[in-house]
């Protein structure tokens, strides 16, 4: 399957995934900023591997990598794909 359409497949099968693309778009951010946010925009309460899961797919497609603080940030895939 094409790169892109996996990506709108797995973002059509998994809550707070897109979102969680956009929300890293204008700054990078922590697995804590990431589940508040979460929380507070989306209603949805996560768990530590819930996040961590969501992250693994993204960085595992080429969307978002982690720094040595572990915030995580968008890739140039990523914004292209945004």
């Amino acid at each position: 399957m094409e790169a892109r359409k996996m990506h709108f497949f797995i973002h059509d099968h998994i809550k707070y995934i897109g979102e969680l693309l956009g929300e890293l778009e204008q700054q990078k951010m922590t697995r804590v900023e990431l589940q508040k946010r979460a929380e507070i925009y989306y209603g949805l309460k996560l768990n530590n591997t819930d996040l961590t899961r969501r992250i693994q797919i993204l960085k595992g497609t080429g969307n978002v990598t982690v720094n040595r603080h572990k915030e995580y940030m968008l890739t140039e895939t990523g914004h292209d794909l945004l």
